[in-house]
């Protein structure tokens, strides 16, 4: 691990230098006051950022939050089926071209709307687990009618097998007033305007 740590600041150093960013002195007797990192709480660029004194490491709040989710989900097994129910039906769109199409043209065909798809866009993996869940409350009903349209058996159990229960949904949708809030303050976090560490 050190000598992973001792890689990793040898970069951070290159690029501190290419950049002209350097520890700023205040004086010659006062110590520099170093360059402030923000970085998530990985072992090694934790390490990288305590050797010496030209770094100072933030841990990364939107990581953290990350994590509170993170934890949530793995102390209740009920939330773990309910994601991996909808993960299967996310993944099962991302590979099925036909799967995607049929979806697409029943909504516009049968519902006389554009459909939204499984899977969305998603910045960062810090919110990817609440934006699966909310993308899942927006369209269960329409993949629960396109489901008993399906005539590719394959796809059908797919989406059958992984929907939802009524029950599964009322529990998620329980805690995800809580989950949410987890989200809006990841977002305001995320930082994609500016640069959010090295």
């Amino acid at each position: 691990m050190l000598h992973t740590a001792y890689v990793i600041l040898t970069e951070i150093r290159a690029l501190c230098a290419r950049w002209k960013i350097a520890p700023v002195s205040l004086g010659p007797d006062t110590p520099a006051v170093p360059i402030f990192c923000t970085a998530d709480m990985g072992r090694n660029i934790a390490k990288a950022l305590c050797i010496g004194n030209d770094f100072a490491h933030i841990p990364c709040f939107a990581h953290k939050l990350h994590r509170v989710m993170l934890s949530v989900v793995d102390e209740h097994e009920w939330i773990q089926k309910s994601l991996q129910k909808i993960i299967n039906i996310a993944r099962n769109f991302n590979k099925s071209d036909k799967q995607r199409g049929g979806y697409l043209r029943y909504c516009r065909q049968i519902l006389g709307k554009i459909g939204r798809l499984p899977v969305g866009p998603c910045a960062t993996r810090w919110n990817s687990y609440a934006l699966s869940i909310e993308r899942y409350f927006l369209i269960h009903e329409d993949l629960a009618r396109y489901a008993t349209s399906i005539t590719d058996e394959a796809n059908k159990t797919v989406l059958q097998t992984n929907l939802l229960l009524p029950s599964e949904l009322a529990n998620l949708k329980a805690v995800w007033p809580l989950l949410s809030m987890v989200k809006e303050a990841t977002s305001l976090l995320e930082a994609r305007d500016t640069a959010s560490g090295v």
